[in-house]
């Protein structure tokens, strides 16, 4: 964000502030770039159909249950492998 971007002052509650800090230093974001981010994915999700987003999300559960496997098959090889 430039120096010459609009300022915005508002007034939350202390715990959601709390929330905010800690997801931008989890994010490695300063407090103004995570309260960007997720406000513009509010506006990106709500002009995605609620069909696209389930499909996505089932598409995030299944890649990672698909890691999951691979993870397993690899160390169910390498068990056999070793009583050979």
């Amino acid at each position: 964000m430039a120096r010459n971007d609009p300022q915005m002052n508002l007034r939350i509650p202390v715990t959601l502030k709390e929330q905010i800090e800690d997801a931008a230093a989890e994010n490695d974001r300063s407090l103004t770039a995570e309260v960007v981010k997720r406000l513009q994915q509010t506006f990106t999700e709500k002009n995605n159909s609620p069909l696209l987003l389930s499909a996505e999300n089932q598409l995030q559960t299944l890649t990672e249950q698909i890691e999951l496997l691979s993870k397993r098959v690899d160390a169910l090889t390498t068990q056999i492998s070793r009583k050979k």
